[in-house]
């Protein structure tokens, strides 16, 4: 049984929505690697994931002791950066 020939512009729709699901994988991987290679934010009070971003560039302008921020604003900080992991201390395994 043969596959019924299909009109040119199915192919072209094809093609096009290929060409959208690669450059959306891209873009999401790209993203990604951008986000995994931030710096981790110094251990401060005022450093929290969930602040929004336009409190964190008012502080970042006007204390001269903080670094500018080299890229554009996100929703959050918490989007790329993260906060130094602190494990709890060890228990010892009570032995019997």
């Amino acid at each position: 049984m043969a596959l019924a020939k299909q009109p040119a512009w199915v192919h072209w729709m094809y093609a096009i929505g290929l060409v959208i699901i690669v450059a959306f994988v891209l873009v999401a991987w790209g993203y990604t690697a951008y986000s995994l290679s931030a710096p981790i934010l110094p251990e401060n009070a005022d450093h929290q994931p969930s602040v929004p971003f336009t409190e964190c560039a008012r502080c970042h302008q006007s204390d001269p002791r903080a670094p500018r921020i080299p890229h554009a604003d996100f929703p959050s900080c918490g989007y790329c950066h993260r906060l130094p992991v602190r494990f709890p201390p060890l228990t010892p395994i009570p032995t019997r």
